[in-house]
């Protein structure tokens, strides 16, 4: 039986600015469509009974005898080729490929996943397939008739060639292992910078009915427009259908498929159209810390724009492709005070035109102070203000870069104040300063999340300020996103309440919080560890304070870090637990177990735990 699914990954492709103005060689038309947006239509579909299986289009020599590489050997049915590189950039349907696999029934896959074994199914919208003869087939087992299925590359950038060949096949694939001869020879060749793709066939013929297939074109999708069909019999093209048109044979030569030497070799060429060149500049709107718009003036006859970002310049990544007639694109998520490099180029089925490249860096992320009064809503741009003394600008605009810092409340330095959370919300950066005790809570008895993503110092407790999470039904939690997070708790961390309190500090990428050498964090609930982290996104330096007093009971709290020598880590409040504590093998500083109500014998290290206690331990 024949697998029907195809699987391949589209890879986004770094590249360095080499756009270029390609040109056309149409030979042989048969039929040319062409509609407005992205479609199989849009290829000028051409055919001809004068090829050669030794040149290419341009007459240019594809010795496929020597100098192949093997992808499918003897003696195999339903067999996928690992997948390999194509050796340039091929696009297919608006999509940048660089990698393929094939398999033994006459089918090729682009992107960096397997192509399925079976012989007539369909790509989809990102993974599309070229069906040179999708149907049952396999490579004879005698090894005399050198029956495989190989490629080679030709030319040279920017004008190479890849070449596919399925050579000496066994049609049906029935009686492939006692074979002594392959009846079915075809390949697919596939053009760099022009995106045209040929199907070319040599001796091609059926010893049985051939019903299961065989399909021939390519597929991006299973809607019209996504699917190029041939039926060999006629010579005709459907891009219009939902499906494979499935081709009969009977037991002889195939009609127009067949034939005997190069210059009689049946092609089939589609051939996309010419992107064109865009004029004018990219100019830059909107500009923030966190993301900017491109604008630029639309051209005729692109299908979409590839928009391509850099921050050095060199190395691009596709970051998003806009839909045909487009003239900006939204970038968001930026990093404040860097400059990006962009690229907006105009794109048809199969090839790019000359695009437009500019510069533009973001600005600096806005800093806005707490002057609402306790007990307000985090929300009220009112409550917030560039200015410590409420007299500069209030949060009107609120961007995922500002860095939010709460030193008091109202105008008063060091009062203590809470502030009530009415939805997630994600900052650049929350500091707590001037010895200021800030109660963070959830303005209902939803959590409320607060996502810190703006690099360093995104969280920061001065020594002698305070951050309470310990509202019993009101809780709020921390995390972070994006990358190079710092955080410094000089000052106090404490939580209570609820185990719904917490920071997590395993979020993002690169992610460090330090509790200081005046760092004191509290953990107050039972059984929970609230101040989640890892050995390399947490660490208590030498001085630093951990308080273990939550569980009674119950397991008593530790977090998984990494601990200095002179760290500290003390456990109270034990009084009848017998339970070991999650993350207690570990290196630690000085480790001191003060529960002098304890009433039962609870193992912290057991015999079996190998753990290193790098300063005092205290009983």
């Amino acid at each position: 039986m024949k697998k029907d699914n195809y699987l391949s990954d589209f890879t986004n492709i770094y590249i360095k600015y080499w756009i270029k103005v390609v040109a056309l060689l149409v030979v042989g038309v048969v039929t040319s469509i062409h509609v407005n947006g992205q479609s199989a239509a849009n290829y000028t579909y051409a055919t001809n009974a004068t090829g050669s299986l030794a040149l290419d289009m341009n007459g240019n020599a594809t010795d496929m005898s020597t100098g192949t590489t093997s992808l499918i050997g003897p003696g195999n049915d339903d067999f996928s080729s690992s997948v390999v590189s194509i050796g340039f950039t091929f696009q297919l349907m608006g999509k940048q490929y660089t990698d393929f696999s094939v398999n033994s029934n006459g089918v090729v896959g682009l992107g960096s996943t397997v192509v399925g074994s079976g012989g007539t199914g369909l790509g989809n919208a990102t993974t599309p397939v070229i069906a040179a003869f999708s149907g049952d087939q396999a490579t004879v087992t005698l090894a005399s008739v050198n029956s495989k299925v190989h490629y080679k590359l030709f030319g040279t950038a920017p004008n190479r060639i890849l070449v596919i060949e399925w050579a000496n096949m066994k049609m049906s694939f029935t009686a492939f292992a006692t074979a002594t001869a392959g009846n079915g020879t075809y390949q697919v060749l596939m053009y760099e910078t022009t995106g045209v793709v040929e199907l070319k066939y040599g001796a091609m013929s059926v010893a049985t009915t051939f019903s299961t297939g065989p399909a021939i074109g390519f597929s991006s999708g299973t809607s019209a427009g996504q699917i190029a069909s041939i039926t060999s019999s006629s010579n005709a093209v459907t891009t219009t259908g939902t499906a494979w048109i499935n081709n009969t044979y009977t037991a002889t030569a195939i009609t127009n498929l067949n034939s005997s030497s190069n210059g009689s070799r049946r092609v089939y060429r589609f051939t996309p159209t010419t992107a064109p060149n865009m004029t004018g500049s990219l100019t830059f709107s909107s500009v923030g810390s966190a993301g900017m718009t491109l604008n630029w003036t639309d051209v005729t006859g692109e299908v979409g724009y590839n928009i391509f970002r850099s921050t050095d310049g060199v190395s691009y990544t596709l970051v998003n492709t806009n839909a045909a007639n487009s003239v900006t694109y939204a970038a968001t998520g930026l990093t404040p005070t860097t400059t990006y490099y962009w690229q907006v180029v105009p794109i048809t089925e199969g090839t790019v035109g000359t695009g437009l490249s500019a510069s533009q860096a973001t600005s600096a992320p806005v800093t806005y102070y707490w002057v609402g009064a306790t007990g307000g809503t985090w929300s009220t741009a009112a409550n917030w203000n560039t200015l410590a003394n409420n007299t500069g600008t209030t949060r009107a605009t609120v961007s995922t870069t500002d860095i939010l810092i709460v030193d008091g409340a109202g105008t008063t330095a060091g009062a203590a104040t809470i502030i009530n959370l009415d939805n997630a919300f994600t900052i650049g950066a929350l500091r707590v300063t001037s010895n200021t005790a800030l109660t963070l809570q959830a303005s209902t008895t939803t959590t409320r999340a607060l996502t810190l993503s703006g690099g360093a110092n995104s969280f920061v407790i001065e020594s002698g300020s305070t951050l309470n999470l310990n509202n019993a039904t009101q809780a709020a939690s921390i995390a972070f996103s994006g990358t190079g997070n710092t955080g410094d708790i000089s000052g106090t961390l404490t939580f209570g309440g609820s185990a719904s309190n917490l920071v997590t500090t395993t979020g993002g990428t690169s992610t460090v919080v330090t509790v200081s050498s005046t760092g004191i964090v509290n953990l107050g609930v039972a059984s929970t560890i609230s101040l989640v982290g890892s050995s390399s996104t947490l660490i208590f330096a030498n001085g630093s304070n951990c308080n273990a007093s939550g569980s009674t009971t119950a397991a008593p709290s530790v977090p998984l870090a990494t601990w200095r020598a002179n760290s500290n880590l003390t456990i109270t409040g034990i009084t009848s637990s017998t339970a070991t504590a999650v993350n207690n093998i570990q290196s630690f500083g000085n480790v001191t177990y003060n529960c002098s109500s304890a009433t039962a014998t609870m193992s912290f290290w057991t015999t079996s735990t190998t753990v290193v206690v790098k300063g005092n331990l205290n009983i």
